[in-house]
């Protein structure tokens, strides 16, 4: 039964996000998601031993490190281009605002997000830095079907850190390793 299921849930993800570069959309469900079905297929895999759903795993877990529209690791840390900027007072404060250090490594934010969620996002608080320095987003000529993504301390909907998304990818980077 367990297995079924499992198998279930690969199919019906499978099914509405397997695109060309992992997915990205009005409906993108975010990095939670993407690692949450490499964990199911490695948990799916190594009680039936079928690799079906395999590549499709990989391919969402190597979309939040990167393979993706905006060439963007949701990983703070993880490659070359990841959130220099996440929405995360302490970082904001006292963190690098350039990737170096100090900055939150393995802090796991949703990436890109629904385009009306970055709709007034503001200035920065009395509290807080401006991150990035500059303006415009590198990331906008990337953007379509309703999705965006936008490396800004004000933007949480793309930048946030959330404590699933890091258990999630703990649990999907240590299933990988075996």
């Amino acid at each position: 039964m367990l297995v079924r299921d499992l198998r279930f849930q690969l199919r019906v993800a499978k099914r509405r996000y397997a695109q060309p570069l992992g997915y990205g959309g009005d409906e993108d469900p975010g990095s939670d998601f993407a690692l949450g079905v490499a964990v199911t297929e490695r948990l799916y895999r190594n009680l039936s031993h079928d690799r079906t759903y395999k590549r499709f795993a990989t391919g969402m877990r190597d979309w939040v490190l990167g393979a993706n529209a905006w060439g963007a690791s949701f990983v703070v840390g993880a490659g070359e281009r990841f959130p220099r900027c996440p929405h995360h007072q302490v970082a904001n404060l006292v963190g690098s605002r350039n990737g170096k250090h100090p900055r939150l490594v393995g802090a796991v934010s949703n990436g890109p997000a629904e385009r009306s969620e970055f709709q007034g996002i503001g200035k920065p608080g009395a509290y807080a830095r401006r991150c990035p320095r500059g303006r415009g987003n590198p990331f906008a000529r990337f953007d379509g079907r309703g999705a965006r993504y936008l490396d800004d301390a004000r933007a949480w909907a793309a930048t946030e850190p959330a404590i699933d998304y890091v258990a999630v990818s703990a649990l999907a980077f240590a299933l990988d390793a075996r």
